[in-house]
């Protein structure tokens, strides 16, 4: 319906009493005209809306709150794109074949949200990705990385200043000549802002329908809406996210949100690592933290290398251990992070371990064939009373802590017969955790 037709039917519906449905039908061809209205900005259309709203009559007996009249304009604008029709029965669906920009970690064509500390290297490791795709390596982190197809990538650096983003292009590649390499459409920084209002999201949603197949990276989601004045505690504090993936979501471009993460344990999922309302995550298509592998010991050097975990809708979870090298001009990949993690939580259990325990395991560890016991007593030197008491509590301490297990039982000695004695080796991760 163009605006002259939905003028035309304002006029004749004036005066005619209709239901609360219809009122909300009749609001909808109001939104219309706003947003036709090239004369009212972004951020003054729920404004005009109401203006709208409480002059006419025929909203009389009923109150429309600023989320009504949002959420309305939204709808219309929706519908205008073709994004909220439901797809009908025995309708044939699209799935995709390489729903991965780079396998296994960020999705293509959905939204992705990495979580991680502040400095540990997020912004970085995402200007790598681009600088990869850039120069169409076709691999990074050992994982399969999409073409780019001459696919632009804005970047919502809200989060730092242009110096830093000045250093990580650099690093990535995307600075030839002091400039910023042509599939980066434009760069918003601390100075330039972009926010989640009403223009902010406008703005990224023009980008997307003019660009097809358009990357954004945003760094970092606190800072895009903190001028809204959102808790990170509340539930709503994922509302402008949810917002702008309405909006951009019939464009179909590829989102990376950088957010800062919660007081998460090394167990938890990557779901569960994001700070604030767990809205955050569960609104997003794929989810990756990053974090440091735990020092073990206060004094021991910082381990440079960093566990990321992915957790998503299309494939299980995936975790690797990666590290930036050579300055920062490159990241690699260690490989999976859940042995690493099995290594270390196994190192901090001898660690704990008492002296004799740790005496015994370090003596099964070089023993190329399984001990018994009674070899064990021998090498310990227990004496005293009940010594064979004394070694079975050692063996079954390590058992339980899964650092040896049974071998093959050692036959009887002699022709009398008797009981064949029980042996013991090294577990294959107690060795790697005295290497670790």
């Amino acid at each position: 319906m163009s605006t002259t037709e939905i003028k035309n039917f304002l006029e004749k519906a004036e005066g005619v009493n209709i239901s609360t449905r219809t009122k909300f039908d009749y609001l909808k061809i109001h939104s219309s005209i706003i947003l036709d209205d090239r004369n009212i900005s972004i951020t003054q259309r729920v404004p005009a809306l109401r203006r709208l709203v409480e002059s006419s009559d025929e909203y009389k007996g009923i109150h429309f709150s600023n989320d009504d009249l949002r959420n309305t304009l939204w709808t219309v604008r929706r519908e205008r794109a073709g994004g909220v029709l439901a797809i009908p029965a025995n309708a044939k669906l699209n799935r995709v074949s390489e729903p991965y920009l780079l396998e296994g970690i960020i999705m293509d064509g959905t939204s992705n949200i990495i979580v991680a500390k502040p400095k540990i290297g997020k912004s970085r490791l995402i200007s790598q990705v681009i600088g990869h795709l850039a120069k169409g390596r076709g691999e990074f982190l050992g994982k399969k990385l999409k073409a780019l197809n001459g696919r632009k990538v804005l970047f919502v650096g809200t989060d730092q200043p242009e110096s830093d983003w000045a250093t990580c292009f650099h690093l990535a590649g995307l600075l030839p000549d002091g400039k910023m390499h042509d599939c980066i459409l434009a760069l918003y920084d601390s100075s330039h802002p972009l926010h989640l209002d009403d223009e902010g999201i406008e703005k990224l949603t023009n980008s997307c329908k003019e660009n097809k197949g358009l990357i954004i990276v945003m760094d970092a989601y606190y800072k895009c809406v903190q001028p809204l004045g959102l808790q990170e505690k509340d539930a709503s504090y994922a509302d402008p996210l949810i917002d702008l993936l309405e909006a951009i979501g019939p464009y179909k471009p590829t989102l990376i949100l950088i957010h800062h993460s919660g007081k998460a344990k090394a167990d938890d999922s990557a779901s569960s690592a994001s700070r604030g309302s767990n809205q955050l995550p569960g609104s997003v298509s794929q989810t990756i933290s990053l974090d440091r592998l735990p020092k073990e010991s206060p004094l021991a050097p910082r381990d440079k290398r960093i566990r990321m975990i992915t957790e998503g809708r299309a494939s299980e979870s995936l975790e690797l251990l990666i590290e930036q090298v050579d300055n920062g001009y490159n990241w690699i990949s260690h490989g999976d992070a859940e042995e690493v993690t099995l290594k270390f939580k196994a190192s901090e259990v001898i660690t704990n371990l008492n002296d004799r325990q740790t005496d015994a395991l370090d003596w099964i560890c070089s023993q190329e064939k399984p001990i018994t016991i009674k070899e064990l007593i021998s090498e310990l030197k227990l004496k005293g009373k009940n010594p064979e008491a004394r070694g079975r509590q050692v063996v079954l301490a390590l058992q339980r802590h899964h650092l040896i297990e049974r071998a093959e039982d050692q036959a009887a000695i002699g022709d009398v017969g008797g009981t064949p004695a029980r042996t013991y080796r090294a577990t294959q991760m107690a060795k790697d955790a005295i290497d670790f």
